[in-house]
């Protein structure tokens, strides 16, 4: 099943609202995105960054992780908030080798961009 990672900040008001009873408030939040047909694999709080919390979480399709990073945004009212789809295993593997073959119209995908003869190189790290 597909995995997503929502990436979200609270603003002060958000803070101030939580901090009188702090609690892990993951357990909550996995049976509300149960309910949405949605996985919760784990939820962090990120400190000193541009987020303060990241929920990974798994769901069939794009519309369904759209469903959860409603809730997660519901929930988790803030100032900053962004969900990113995961690819493991062979899929950026996948995807690197579809770019960089030969296109349908004969032009090597290997010089992407203005048609310069410059050829981009990719390094993937696993």
């Amino acid at each position: 099943m597909p995995q997503y990672m929502t990436l979200f900040g609270f603003v002060p008001a958000a803070w101030a609202e939580l901090a009188p009873d702090p609690k892990d408030r993951g357990h909550a939040l996995g049976e509300r995105l149960d309910r949405a047909g949605v996985q919760l694999v784990d939820l962090f709080q990120a400190y000193g960054g541009a987020y303060d919390g990241v929920a990974l979480y798994d769901a069939a399709d794009e519309a369904t992780a759209d469903a959860a990073a409603t809730i997660i945004h519901a929930v988790s009212p803030g100032r900053g908030f962004q969900t990113i789809p995961l690819q493991s295993g062979e899929q950026p593997q996948d995807a690197v080798r579809r770019v960089f073959s030969s296109t349908a119209d004969g032009h090597d995908a290997g010089s992407i961009g203005n048609g310069a003869a410059t050829t981009e190189r990719v390094l993937l790290c696993r």
